[in-house]
């Protein structure tokens, strides 16, 4: 046999057997507080959608090179079940796809209302002590008087994007403390 031809044939083959799985069949429910399976709510990955059947049971196939995170859109008879302020609607599809179920908890509203407030936070990107003091001093102080402006509006729903911490990963749970509390609700990873 030709030496080209062998390489040429071990080479495919070792690269097959290198590539890695990147799609996947995801699950899991969406569910009250109190257990309830909750129908037809959209859960995706960015790409590719599906609603909870009449159990709250939802199944989809995700391809990680595509789909980054997996979410649900809340009903306007729900809110996002949160924990001093810091909701869970969405999960990372690099954790999603280790779990055998991968699962959210909605709160019935006293009344239905898709009335909400959106503040949008841009890149933050502290990087040391001063600016996380900056962040917590002038930031969050601007923050709270604009949500206490907002109340009686709605839910009030804020979003940080792009750069949090910039390179500094341990400042991060000083950001995420500092988010607590606020009067508004934070979507956070569970």
């Amino acid at each position: 046999m030709n030496r080209f031809l062998l390489w040429g044939i071990l080479s495919a083959f070792s690269v097959s057997a290198m590539a890695q799985q990147t799609l996947f069949h995801l699950r899991g429910e969406v569910r009250t507080t109190d257990g309830k399976g909750i129908a037809g709510v959209v859960v995706n990955d960015g790409i590719h959608f599906t609603t909870t059947d009449t159990q709250g049971r939802w199944a989809l196939d995700c391809d990680t090179c595509l789909g980054k995170f997996v979410a649900i859109s809340t009903p306007a008879a729900y809110a996002l079940n949160n924990d001093h302020g810091l909701a869970r609607f969405y999960i990372p599809v690099r954790e999603a796809v280790k779990r055998e179920s991968n699962d959210f908890v909605l709160k019935k509203r006293k009344t239905v209302s898709d009335k909400f407030t959106y503040i949008a936070i841009s890149d933050p990107q502290m990087r040391d002590a001063y600016e996380v003091g900056r962040w917590k001093n002038e930031t969050l102080r601007d923050l709270r008087h604009t949500v206490d402006s907002l109340k009686g509006n709605g839910e009030i729903i804020g979003m940080t994007l792009g750069d949090l911490v910039f390179d500094t990963p341990n400042l991060f749970p000083q950001y995420a403390a500092s988010c607590q509390n606020l009067g508004m609700v934070i979507p956070r990873a569970p």
